[in-house]
Formats: C-alpha cells, sequence, structure tokens
C-alpha cells in the first residue's frame, strides 16, 4: 500500500510540473504574439548617410527614401499605407525605392484597394518611385506560412502588375534605369521566386555590364 500510494504521488507531482509548464508556454506564446503584432504596427525611419566617391554629375546629395516589406493584405491595409505615405513625404525624397514583398500574396485582401492606391500615387519625390519584387509578391496559398503550391504554380497575379503600375511606381525586373544622368538603378528579380513560376533571374554581372561604374550604382534586391 505505501509503494502505491509513493506512485501515485508522484505521478500528481509529475502532473502538476506538466500543467505549469503548459501555462508558461502558452503565456510566453501569447505574450510574443501580441508583442510582434504590436512591433508590426510600428512605423519608424532611420537615416543612413553614405558617401561615393564617383562622378554623379551635376547631383551632389541625393535623399533615397528605401522601403521594403510592406506585405500589403489582410493585415496591412489603407489606414498603415496612409501614414507610411505621410512619413515618406516628411522626408522630402529625391527618390523612393520599394525593395520587395510590396503584398502579402493578395490584392484582394487589402481592405480599400482603391484607397490604398490614392495613397502611394500621393508619394512626393523628384525623381519618381523605383521597385523590386519580393517572394511574397506572387499569387500563392499559404499554410502556416509555407507555400502549399507546386514551384511551377508561383506566378504573379496580373493584378499586382496593374496595382503597381497604377500607383506609379516603376518595377525594375532584372532591369537597368539610368536616373537623373547621374546614377543608375539596378533592379533584380526574387532569387526564390522570380513571379514565373521559376527562380530564374540574370546574372548580376550581365546586369552590370549595362552601366557607367564611374557613375554611382544602387542595386535594389529583395
Amino acid at each position: 500500500l505505501k509503494k502505491c500510494k509513493v506512485l501515485k504521488n508522484h505521478h500528481l507531482k509529475h502532473k502538476g510540473v506538466l500543467s505549469v509548464l503548459g501555462v508558461l508556454v502558452f503565456v510566453i506564446t501569447v505574450s510574443t504574439s501580441v508583442y510582434g503584432f504590436y512591433h508590426a504596427s510600428q512605423l519608424k525611419t532611420k537615416e543612413y548617410e553614405a558617401t561615393i566617391l564617383k562622378n554623379a554629375g551635376t547631383l551632389k546629395e541625393c535623399k533615397i527614401v528605401l522601403i521594403a516589406d510592406t506585405h500589403m493584405g489582410y493585415s496591412v491595409g489603407d489606414k498603415r499605407i496612409q501614414r507610411m505615405v505621410e512619413m515618406v513625404n516628411q522626408q522630402n525624397p529625391d527618390l523612393i525605392v520599394f525593395a520587395g514583398d510590396i503584398f502579402d500574396n493578395t490584392v484582394e485582401g487589402i481592405d480599400d484597394v482603391s484607397a490604398v492606391k490614392q495613397s502611394l500615387k500621393s508619394m512626393k519625390s523628384t525623381y519618381g518611385v523605383y521597385a523590386c519584387w519580393g517572394n511574397h509578391d506572387i499569387a500563392e496559398r499559404l499554410f502556416t506560412g509555407f507555400s502549399v503550391v507546386k514551384e511551377e504554380e508561383e506566378k504573379r497575379s496580373k493584378e499586382m502588375s496593374e496595382f503597381v503600375s497604377e500607383c506609379g511606381i516603376t518595377m525594375l525586373e532584372d532591369q537597368v534605369v539610368q536616373v537623373a544622368d547621374s546614377f543608375y538603378l539596378v533592379g533584380r528579380k526574387d532569387y526564390e521566386k522570380a513571379g514565373d513560376g521559376t527562380n530564374n533571374r540574370e546574372k548580376l554581372s550581365a546586369l552590370m555590364k549595362q552601366v557607367d561604374k564611374n557613375k554611382p550604382v544602387f542595386v535594389i534586391d529583395h
């Protein structure tokens, strides 16, 4: 009888430890999720200064605003984008650049597509707005963050391309453009998902043959 009692007490103690661990895991998970949502909703700017010892013609200074991973979709819509555009315009930029993952695999999931387009159209810069695509800028079904479609089906939707075009954003897909006769922008396809069901993209060395390396060169790559 003593032996049975000891085993029973041991079992209860073990069960109690597991319950405490379970509660701790639950609290940590919820806390991390809440912090993640809060952190993602906070828009901040960070400034960097760089000196490039190259000939940029008459251009002596250039303020570039870099934006990445907006992930517009079910969780990011008009209010967040409107606030972002206000912060961008406050910078009085010469150039605005989006470095991929503009969408979160959907256009239809954006709460007010027309309002978001209107906000993005209102961005102001001297030399325009340029962008490259990211791995989330394709229409695919996700399960717990992972794609559930075959690689050859991972393609960009027509709506995404039309969306950025209507917003006045120039998309560079393995393309080179010279800005203000002063510097070059090289926009690359995403290395993982090119948007056509492959991961094929031009080599950077091939793209660089199109630039005058005596001038500054900026590469946009997600």
